[in-house]
C-alpha cells in the first residue's frame, strides 16, 4: 500500500502537460476549491438579486421598456453580468416576476375575520387591493402586457389573478353562502372585476382619479351592490351603524 502511494504522489508532484500542450502542476488536483467556488457563487447571486431588484426600481420610475444598459447601471454591475445571471431579457423577466410573487404574496392573501362587519370587509377588501397596486402595480402592468407573447408569464399572471378572486370570495363569503353557487360566483367575479389591477389604472391614467378618490368610489359601488344584489341578507351590524 505504501509503494502505491508513493507512485502516486510523484505522479501529482511532477509537471504535466495538458491537451494543448501547456504546463501545469498537478499538485493542486484533489484540492479542495470548495470556499473559492462558494464565493464565485455567492457573488453571482448578489449580482443576479441587484439586477433583478433594479428592474423593480425602473419599472417604479416608469423607466421602460427596459434595456440591459440602464439594468446594470442601475444594479452597479457590468453589462456582461447582466447576460452572464440570465438567459436573455425574457429569462430575466421571467424570474423577475417570480420574485415578485414572493415579495408580495402576502398582499394577494385574505385580510381580517370572514365575519366581521360588511362594511369593515369592504374597507379592508378596498384597502388591500390599493397596498398591493401601489406596491406593485407597474410590475403587475409589465406582466400582462409581456404575457401576450411569453408563456411562463401568462402563467404566473393567471396565478396571480386567481388568487386576487380567492382573495375577493374570501372577504365576502358571508354574502356568497347566501346565494346560488352560480349567482355567488357572478358576484365575487363582478367585485373583482371592479377593483381589479386595469380598473385602478384606468381609473388613474384615463379619468385623473387619486387614491383616495378611487377608495371612496370603490367602497360605495361595492356596498350598493351587496346591498341590493338579490338574495343577499341586509347587513345588521352596518345597519345598525346607519340609524345610531
Amino acid at each position: 500500500v505504501s509503494s502505491y502511494h508513493f507512485a502516486d504522489r510523484r505522479r501529482i508532484e511532477s509537471p504535466t502537460r495538458n491537451c494543448l500542450g501547456e504546463r501545469f502542476n498537478m499538485e493542486w488536483v484533489g484540492k479542495d476549491v470548495g470556499p473559492a467556488i462558494d464565493g464565485r457563487h455567492a457573488r453571482r447571486e448578489r449580482s443576479r438579486v441587484a439586477v433583478i431588484d433594479a428592474v423593480f426600481a425602473l419599472v417604479r420610475d416608469g423607466k421602460v421598456p427596459l434595456t440591459v444598459e440602464d439594468l446594470a447601471d442601475r444594479a452597479g454591475v457590468s453589462v456582461s453580468s447582466v447576460f452572464r445571471n440570465f438567459n436573455g431579457l425574457d429569462d430575466m423577466q421571467r424570474q423577475a416576476f417570480d420574485v415578485f410573487r414572493e415579495r408580495y404574496s402576502q398582499l394577494l392573501d385574505p385580510v381580517g375575520p370572514s365575519d366581521a362587519p360588511r362594511r369593515q370587509r369592504v374597507i379592508q377588501h378596498v384597502k388591500s387591493r390599493l397596498e398591493l397596486l401601489n406596491a406593485a402595480g407597474p410590475m403587475m402592468q409589465i406582466a400582462r402586457h409581456r404575457a401576450l407573447d411569453y408563456q411562463p408569464i401568462a402563467e404566473g399572471v393567471a396565478r396571480s389573478r386567481s388568487q386576487l378572486s380567492d382573495q375577493t370570495r374570501a372577504h365576502f363569503a358571508t354574502e356568497a353562502a347566501q346565494l346560488t353557487p352560480a349567482d355567488a360566483s357572478n358576484l365575487v367575479a363582478v367585485i373583482d372585476a371592479m377593483t381589479s389591477p386595469e380598473a385602478y389604472e384606468v381609473l388613474r391614467a384615463a379619468h385623473g382619479r387619486s387614491d383616495r378618490q378611487i377608495a371612496q368610489s370603490w367602497t360605495r359601488s361595492i356596498e350598493a351592490i351587496l346591498a341590493s344584489w338579490p338574495g343577499v341578507l341586509p347587513d345588521i351590524d352596518t345597519d345598525k351603524e346607519n340609524t345610531a
